[in-house]
């Protein structure tokens, strides 16, 4: 359904740059806790409200934007739909929030901020289309062609699909709107067609299925994806990949037209009945009425392969060269092309205490010592070793080279996996009290608990200076390694290709350091921030006036500090949003960096797994974020009864319970569903 090269987008230069307050309750006896959520993804920033009833659901603390990610992946489960992209995968929960994983190259994966409830989404080959609980569509990503400009005064819209390069709106009147690429007439909407109720949009073609069972299909016919078998009726739901078309009749046979190459369109003999069909690129998908997936056509990326742990499925969904899956108990099973990670289904990513960024990939370290990590997997970078997975991990640490990934666990031992051409994964036998790790494109770097430095991988970049000791941090990228010692001072090895290790000999002591793609950034004593090496993207041009830095962090080609106060600078390379830092963030306590690509995690004060821009008691321990009078203000930071958040307990709280009376909702104290005498009582016994 998709094709691997976006539509009018440079392939080399593709090339080069790869080469380089709704309130959520939930009960206990006596008492209310109102729980804001906070969720992110690698692309855009995304902070979403959940908007779920009487389930409660832990914080993400960390946030992220660039090259490469996921969006809202906390709790992946209660799923009633999902698609998938060229490079993605996107899911819609029951709750109606929307998850998105994979590659975010052109903000696929980046679900907007203000989108409210989700009842359908669709995916395309670059972009995503959600269509919301009142009737309006809204759409992210790739855009050349329109796809992403949803024509004003279209709704109310009851269905939605997505081709490669355009997007199809279903009205509630039967008719279509359609917008984006029209090269092949694939948004050219048929005069008089009508009555429609289901949709589809195949790479440069465009199907509907009317409400007699009879299938329209229009735009591009070369392989004969438009010419609908004839007499094909009695249609149940329809499908489109790339250059094929499938219709499934309500006797659960399925019919499949256009190219078949690779075999997409030969439906297998006794075939049975099936209840659900999908289309990707080059392979065709069911599921049969017994629960079973049955798929066919091009398998080179294993995308017909389907589980042998896969259990009975309800629904089915294809990307180009992948394949997805819904179980009864509204889990997800993918498979096929996962080099963006678009078929490893994400978990719950929780509190997170540290993280680390590769060139297309990022790993995290939970709170509770194991590891998690996705994005590009080409060579296992993202594959987490199960070890390390285990509440028994004991990780303390992380670090992300170019294509592989490492782990210091609380024992002070060192574990790498990923790309080892170089012996980057090769850890030295006997390696033993490490305190620290880096990861350079071919190299790793651990700090000893004796201030020494020990290197493995490419020769050329693990040339550590005889006599190097006292050292307190470390950090690499590329080619080069930086070392900085206790008394401030700095030292740095490598080819030095950028002049990157060519250190100021007026350089002020140095509390915080940062290894680019050929640039070296340092933190001074007094805050302010020194770059040296490559600028060909102005990555070491500072920011006049930048002070009160406290840390700081590069990518391929930009710079990031993080200020005392929480807040980010960020200069450099643009291009893919890098520095396109989100507004309204919230304090934030780490940052790191991929390649393109930056990811943060967000300061929780009180350590409550509550980051300070979610929590409503930000300075007060409050884990399950008890309010128990439903004012937004969390127990600890405020009295039982406080309903107008003034600090007491008062006459005008009595007047707002008062005006709420036999209600729900601001003054149930108790939480037994109505603001009653009881509720007064229990205000009383606060009084002052």
């Amino acid at each position: 359904m998709r094709r691997s090269t976006p539509d009018g987008v440079n392939e080399t230069a593709v090339a080069g740059v790869s080469a380089t307050a709704r309130t959520l309750r939930g009960r206990r006896i006596g008492r209310r806790r109102t729980m804001i959520g906070l969720y992110s993804g690698i692309g855009a920033t995304i902070l979403c409200l959940l908007v779920s009833m009487r389930a409660m659901a832990a914080p993400q603390s960390a946030a992220a934007w660039g090259f490469t990610g996921f969006s809202n992946i906390d709790d992946l489960e209660q799923i009633t739909a999902i698609e998938g992209g060229d490079d993605f995968s996107i899911a819609l929960r029951a709750d109606g929030r929307v998850a998105c994983w994979g590659s975010n190259w052109a903000g696929q994966c980046s679900v907007p901020v203000a989108l409210g409830p989700v009842v359908a989404v669709a995916a395309g080959q670059y972009h995503a289309v959600a269509l919301a609980a009142d009737g309006t569509v809204h759409c992210w990503g790739y855009n050349s062609h329109g796809q992403c400009s949803v024509p004003a005064g279209i709704g109310p819209v009851i269905a939605i699909a997505a081709g490669d390069n355009h997007t199809i709106a279903l009205r509630s009147n039967g008719t279509l709107v359609c917008w984006g690429k029209n090269g092949d007439g694939q948004c050219t909407v048929p005069v008089g067609l009508g009555a429609v109720i289901r949709i589809a949009g195949g790479q440069d073609h465009t199907m509907a299925l009317q409400s007699n069972g009879i299938v329209a299909c229009w735009g591009r016919n070369d392989v004969g994806q438009c010419a609908v078998p004839g007499g094909l009726n009695q249609v149940s739901a329809i499908a489109a990949g790339s250059r094929h078309s499938m219709a499934l009749r309500s006797d659960g046979s399925v019919v499949c037209w256009g190219w078949s190459e690779y075999g997409q369109c030969d439906v297998p003999a006794n075939l049975p009945f099936a209840s659900a069909i999908a289309a990707g690129q080059t392979h065709s998908a069911v599921v049969t009425a017994s629960g079973a997936v049955v798929c066919w056509g091009d398998n080179g990326y294993g995308q017909c392969t389907v589980p042998a742990s896969l259990g009975a499925a309800t629904a089915i969904g294809a990307g180009s060269n992948h394949t997805l899956a819904i179980r009864g108990d509204g889990s997800i099973a993918a498979w096929g092309n996962s080099y963006w990670s678009q078929a490893m289904v994400p978990g719950s990513l929780g509190v997170v205490r540290e993280l680390a960024g590769g060139q297309f990939h990022t790993v995290a370290l939970r709170a509770d010592g194991t590891v998690v990590a996705w994005g590009w997997n080409q060579a296992g970078e993202s594959s987490v070793p199960v070890a390390l997975t285990l509440p028994s991990a004991g990780v303390k640490a992380i670090a992300a080279g170019e294509i592989h990934s490492a782990a210091l666990r609380s024992d002070g031992t060192v574990l790498c996996w990923g790309f080892n051409l170089s012996g980057q994964c090769s850890v030295p036998s006997g390696l033993s009290s490490v305190q620290a790790i880096a990861a350079g494109s071919s190299h790793t770097v651990a700090l000893r608990e004796d201030g020494t430095v020990v290197c493995w991988g490419g020769a050329s970049y693990c040339a550590v200076p005889p006599g190097l000791d006292d050292v307190i941090a470390i950090a690499a990228r590329w080619h080069h390694t930086i070392a900085l010692r206790s008394d401030g001072s700095v030292v740095c090895w490598g080819p030095n290709e950028f002049g990157e290790c060519d250190v100021p000999a007026d350089l002020g002591p140095v509390i915080a350091i940062a290894a680019g793609l050929g640039h070296t950034a340092v933190v001074l004593a007094d805050g302010t921030v020194r770059c040296w090496g490559l600028n060909s993207y102005g990555q070491c041009v500072v920011p006049a006036g930048l002070t009160g830095v406290r840390s700081i962090i590069a990518g391929q080609y930009f710079t990031t500090a993080l200020r005392s106060d929480g807040t980010l600078a960020c200069w450099g390379y643009t291009a893919v949003g890098s520095c396109a830092v989100p507004v309204g963030l919230g304090p934030i306590d780490r940052i790191a960096a991929g390649y393109l690509h930056l990811i943060v995690t967000l300061l929780d004060t009180d350590a409550d797994g509550w980051p300070d821009s979610a929590d409503n008691c930000p300075d007060d321990f409050n884990p399950d974020q008890r309010d128990g009078d439903g004012d937004g203000v969390g127990d600890p930071c405020d009295p039982l009864g406080d309903l107008d958040g003034d600090g007491q307990v008062s006459g005008s709280d009595i007047a707002v319970l008062l005006g709420n009376w036999g209600g729900s909702g601001v003054g149930d104290i108790n939480g037994d569903g109505v603001v009653d005498a009881i509720d007064l009582a229990l205000m009383l016994g606060e009084w002052g």
